[in-house]
This record gives C-alpha cells, sequence and structure tokens, in this order.
C-alpha cells in the first residue's frame, strides 16, 4: 500500500488572454503559431495583450498533485517555483497539499504558459517550458522517501538530470512530457526498470516515439505496438497511453498483459472545451492517488478520464 505521493516537477505559470486580432496588429505584434517559445516572446506579448487574465499556478507535476490531492491526503510536491513561490503555495493551500522548493530565489523566474485566444476563446499559443528552473533541480535533491512513497517526475525534469536519482521507493511514475525530452529519457527508464516497478504516463505521440511504432487505434493498439507495450512491461511495469478524446490504453505485466485495458473516454461536449492544456496531467494525478488508495489499474484509469475531462472545461490547470 502507497503511504505517500510524492510530485517532483517544474512548474510554470499560466496566463491566458483573450486576444483583439485588430488591437495586435496595431501594436504591431504578430500571433505565433502553437509551439514553444522563449521567455522574451512570452512576457513582450504579456507586455502587449489586452486585458490579460492571470489564471493560476499550473505545470506538470504541480497540477497532478492537485489533482491528486482532490481525494488522497497524503500528496507533496518537490521542486522548483522561483519567485512565484507565493502564488504556488496559495494553490497547493486550496487543494491541500505541502510543497517544497529546495532552489527558489528572488532573481530565478519561473515558467510562464501563455495560452492566446481568439475572439471566439479558442486556444492560438502555448505553451513554453522554463528548462532554466529545471536544470537548477538535481538528482542529488531528491527528498527522503521510504518504501511505500510512490514519486511521479516529471520527464522534463529528469531529462535535465545528469544522473539517476537515488531513492528508497519500490515504484517510480513518470510522465514523458513531450516528444523532444524522450531521446535523453530513453536510458535513464532503461536503468530505472532495472531497479524499480515503473508506471509510465505517455500520449499517443510519446508513446509511438517511446516503442517506435504507431498506435493505430487506442481501442485496437496495432500488433506491433501490442507486442512491443507488452515487452516494455515485463519485469512488473506498467504503460499508460492517453490517447484524449480516443479513451486511454492501459499495460501492465500482472496478468493481463496480453490483453491491455481500453478505458473509455469521458465526453465533453464541444462547447465546454475552453482549454485542453494540463488534462494528462489531471488524468495522472487521478490514475496515481486512485491507486494509492488500493483501487485497481481499470478503477484508477477510469478515474484519471474523468479528472482529465473535468480540466478541459477550464483554463489552466482546472484546479485553480
Amino acid at each position: 500500500m502507497v503511504s505517500e505521493l510524492l510530485f517532483l516537477g517544474n512548474p510554470i505559470i499560466d496566463t491566458t488572454g483573450k486576444l483583439d486580432q485588430q488591437e495586435l496588429r496595431d501594436l504591431g505584434a504578430k500571433l505565433p503559431k502553437p509551439g514553444h517559445y522563449p521567455m522574451e516572446m512570452i512576457l513582450s506579448f504579456e507586455a502587449v495583450l489586452p486585458r490579460p487574465s492571470f489564471k493560476g499556478a499550473s505545470g506538470g507535476a504541480f497540477t497532478a498533485a492537485a489533482a491528486a490531492a482532490a481525494t488522497y491526503s497524503n500528496v507533496s510536491y518537490y521542486g522548483s517555483c522561483g519567485r512565484d513561490f507565493g502564488l504556488f503555495k496559495s494553490v497547493a493551500e486550496q487543494n491541500s497539499f505541502a510543497i517544497i522548493d529546495p532552489v527558489g530565489n528572488d532573481t530565478e523566474p519561473a515558467g510562464r504558459c501563455l495560452l492566446l485566444l481568439d475572439s471566439e476563446g479558442r486556444a492560438a499559443a502555448g505553451p513554453f517550458v522554463n528548462r532554466g528552473a529545471a536544470s537548477l533541480f538535481s538528482s542529488e535533491m531528491m527528498p527522503t522517501t521510504t518504501r511505500t512513497c510512490l514519486p511521479f517526475i516529471e520527464g522534463y525534469l529528469l531529462s535535465n538530470w545528469q544522473q539517476l536519482p537515488e531513492f528508497a521507493a519500490d515504484s517510480c511514475a513518470i510522465d514523458l512530457s513531450s516528444v523532444f525530452v524522450i531521446p535523453a529519457l530513453l536510458p535513464m527508464i532503461e536503468a530505472l526498470k532495472q531497479r524499480k516497478n515503473l508506471i509510465v504516463f505517455a500520449n499517443q505521440d510519446e508513446a509511438e516515439m517511446l516503442l517506435d511504432v504507431e498506435l493505430g487505434n487506442a481501442r485496437v493498439p496495432s500488433p506491433q505496438f501490442h507486442h512491443n507495450a507488452v515487452s516494455f512491461c515485463e519485469g512488473g511495469h506498467v504503460l499508460v497511453v492517453k490517447a484524449a478524446q480516443h479513451g486511454a490504453v492501459v499495460y501492465n505485466s500482472a496478468g493481463n498483459a496480453e490483453n491491455a485495458t481500453w478505458v473509455p473516454p469521458v465526453r465533453v461536449p464541444d462547447s465546454q472545451v475552453v482549454d485542453t492544456s494540463n488534462a494528462g496531467d489531471c488524468f495522472a494525478g487521478a490514475f496515481l492517488s486512485c491507486l494509492a488508495q488500493g483501487h485497481d489499474l481499470n478503477t484508477a484509469a477510469s478515474q484519471g478520464a474523468r479528472a482529465g475531462a473535468e480540466c478541459v472545461t477550464r483554463y489552466g490547470n482546472g484546479l485553480s
């Protein structure tokens, strides 16, 4: 039984603003395509956005911690918040989980995720990842754990570490975070698989890159994807593929790896979807909190799907 959920990551500030195309043109600003942008570009848009609206603390492991805290009491977040620590702390208190920042200071800015909305409220750009803050938090800062603790490590953070973390927990969860960091994560994941029972969360693109094969249909994965996923899970590991509106598929080696479990999505009307960012992180947090309470993988995945569906109906992480 899990005694504590520990989330390690690198949070960002989520800022949203409704975009007035003509006003931006008058200001000489050009709307970027969705993607990752340097901090300087983010700040320049924050300076000219008409009526920007701050929507709270966000970020992968932080959002997952907040989602887990909704149903599980022993949850902690451990990572870098920078000079915006007070904002993250207020969200943590609101959601009843502990937050510890071992490296934050007055000069290190947190990352910022700028979600630009067009005149009809559709997302136009974002998010941004602050690699600088992540690099300050090294594997040597891994907090003390017990065997029954379950750490969740954000892939962006792990990819910045020069060495594997040493910790006592028997199991460990990892979110792949992005296809861009998977090459750096692969050797670490393979090494951790020799030491711990892993739970790996991936969206469809990340899972396809991890296993070097296309998924096909989430409900009925391609034979080669299925084969590679079963092989990946050998030895006690779990792979959770989050396929958004197509549901999720869960592989594990505890007796049913040959029959992967497909979890149907929780349907949300298009009119209610306002921001899909952070939905996968809410899925992971709810999934782990359900496992910590002793439920099986299928129940945990269903709980994750519900949390992700709730998240897309709100801006930011859907929890603040």
